[in-house]
């Protein structure tokens, strides 16, 4: 028998005229209108270190923001900041009139898809966000932005936020990052009137739910989530209207598994036997016959997502592979089954212990963690009926080719 070892390591004249124009001012408007931000996260199995219980993707968006100036804060609470591309022009500062910010407290689910047609949900919030709010005149020092607000701007947010700790202040600019708990605005109110308020340099936190990666395909999966800024929008810096009202942020999730199978050396050629070997036949003088012939193969897994196994023979003796007498050509059937670690399930959910493959049907196996030196058999058994048509036959020698494929494409 042979055994295929694959190593998986795993994109008219004025009609043609009219149309092209067409198509690039619809391009130029929607460019003009939207700002883009790319969030991107990636899973590469950790097959090497022996980490079978890192099955968490990366965030791999560099930082904006809080999170530039906090970054261990950040990193133990599973927090990320990005710049936002935009900005809040300047609108009157009426006294008493109130300035809200507000951000999408609430997880929002958002599709993801592969290029085979799959998907999977990521979920995003918004949880804090900050600015420097520039005024239209200086006030002087931070004690006069104070008496500009009824309550401190830095020490004492809307109603329902709370500071982060990040204050600096000019003359006729306050930079602050407030973090959120609801979906509702935090609302300040001026104590006099100004000519305008602006907001510039913004950024927001967020947090991030991914997927199991290990039930998903290798390549990349992509989708965007889209926010309304500006007032009465999804993100609200004060009464101004943002100069891109809208906000895409497309999401990039690339996965890199791993599937290795490792056999000992010269394991290709396998002789099936008696239980106790064909000594005991012999000695019985051939009255004796064996119940069954097998042999078992171990080998070592090392593997991070969902994969298939088929057989391939040079002798098809329906689903299985069969031997072929040198002799008249008899051909026997040959069970050749798979016994896999206990993290590794079939398609209902079942260990996989001495699981019977076909040529004619594939079958697929989930990890629940990755797998890494597992421990794994395959075991080549000829039942009672093929032990006696060998026999009968008139004895010899029977051989075949087994290819046994492991794919980490389905």
């Amino acid at each position: 028998m042979t055994f295929e070892k694959p190593l998986f390591q795993r994109s008219s004249w004025l009609k043609s005229k009219l149309s092209v124009s067409l198509y690039l001012f619809i391009i130029s408007m929607n460019y003009a209108l939207a700002a883009e931000l790319n969030i991107t996260a990636s899973f590469q199995a950790d097959v090497i270190g022996n980490n079978t219980n890192a099955n968490q993707f990366t965030n791999t968006t560099p930082n904006g923001g809080y999170c530039i100036n906090y970054p261990d804060l950040c990193r133990n609470n599973g927090w990320f900041s990005i710049s936002l591309p935009m900005s809040i022009p300047s609108t009157p500062l009426v006294k008493d009139d109130p300035v809200p910010l507000r951000v999408p407290y609430s997880w929002r689910d958002l599709t993801v898809t592969h290029s085979d047609g799959t998907t999977q949900t990521v979920q995003f919030r918004i949880i804090g966000m900050g600015s420097v709010y520039i005024l239209s005149s200086s006030v002087g020092n931070q004690s006069a932005h104070s008496q500009l607000w009824n309550g401190d701007w830095y020490t004492n947010p809307g109603a329902g936020c709370t500071r982060g700790s990040l204050a600096h202040v000019g003359g006729n600019w306050f930079r602050f990052f407030w973090f959120f708990r609801s979906d509702n605005a935090c609302v300040k109110s001026p104590t006099y009137s100004l000519a305008g308020i602006s907001f510039s340099e913004n950024n927001i936190m967020y947090e991030l739910r991914t997927p199991n990666p290990l039930q998903m395909s290798a390549g990349q999966y992509t989708g965007t989530l889209s926010y309304t800024v500006g007032r009465t929008g999804d993100i609200q810096l004060g009464n101004g209207v943002a100069n891109d009202p809208i906000l895409n942020l497309n999401f990039k999730l690339n996965v890199s598994h791993t599937l290795r199978v490792q056999f000992p050396v010269n394991s290709n050629l396998l002789a099936l036997q008696p239980q106790g070997g064909w000594q005991q036949w012999i000695n019985s003088g051939g009255n004796q016959r064996p119940n069954k012939l097998t042999i078992n193969q171990p080998f070592r897994l090392w593997v991070s997502s969902r994969f298939k196994m088929q057989l391939q023979c040079q002798y098809p003796v329906g689903s299985d592979c069969g031997l072929q007498s040198d002799d008249n050509n008899t051909q026997i059937p040959v069970k050749t089954m798979v016994t896999l670690p206990s993290s590794l399930q079939d398609t209902s959910n079942k260990p996989v212990n001495n699981y019977l493959l076909s040529n004619n049907m594939i079958s697929v196996f989930q990890p629940s963690n990755i797998i890494y030196d597992g421990r794994s058999s395959l075991n080549f058994e000829i039942e009672k009926s093929g032990v006696n048509q060998m026999i009968d036959s008139g004895g010899g020698r029977f051989r075949g080719n087994v290819t046994v494929i492991w794919d980490s494409e389905i």
